[in-house]
């Protein structure tokens, strides 16, 4: 279970079949280009459980398990809970992002992200932002800037658009670690229960 939920790929696998219902094996051509890679991670989401892989003819039919199911529905919650804004906020923040390059540092030992903001004062310095995940006592995850002392500056907002911090939520929702995410200023939490 640990590997499903820190690996993007089978995060996109796992989303790409409940987007379609069913797919084939040569349907995942359009998201990977490895043949091997596909078959690794198909062959360990059925072995994890997550899906299905039916034998039709010479080809497989796969679909979501109950277990994949109820897994892409909390990947979806908690793709929502990241942005957590409206669109036109979204918009706003989004022409500021262009000038960060994300160096993430997001596993089990780490509690940091680290990300790289291009000509941050318009005079052409860059900088480093640190976001740092905190837990408090009552197991909420929260992401706290550095640079603007904010649980909910537009540096914040970035980094919960980040897959690595998608997985190290999912990983640790799953484990227990954590019970809720709470993003931005607490307005849109995500049950981990």
């Amino acid at each position: 279970m640990i590997n499903t939920l820190g690996d993007k790929r089978k995060i996109q696998i796992l989303k790409f079949i409940d987007e379609k219902g069913t797919a084939k094996k040569q349907d995942f051509l359009e998201i990977m280009k490895n043949v091997y890679m596909i078959n690794s991670k198909l062959s360990e989401l059925a072995n994890d459980g997550y899906i299905l892989m039916q034998k039709q003819g010479a080809t497989y039919i796969i679909s979501l398990t109950e277990k994949g199911k109820a897994m892409v529905e909390q990947i979806k919650a908690l793709e929502q809970a990241e942005i957590g804004m409206s669109k036109g906020e979204f918009d706003k923040i989004a022409e500021k992002w262009k000038n960060l390059s994300a160096l993430t540092h997001v596993n089990a030992i780490d509690d940091h992200i680290v990300l790289k903001e291009y000509n941050y004062d318009l005079k052409g310095n860059n900088r480093l932002v640190t976001i740092y995940i905190q837990i408090n006592h009552d197991k909420v995850m929260r992401l706290w800037c550095d640079v603007d002392n904010s649980y909910d500056c537009w540096h914040v907002k970035y980094a919960w658009t980040l897959p690595e911090v998608l997985e190290w939520a999912q990983y640790h929702l799953q484990k227990g670690d954590i019970k809720d995410i709470e993003n931005n200023s607490g307005d849109n939490e995500v049950g981990g229960d």
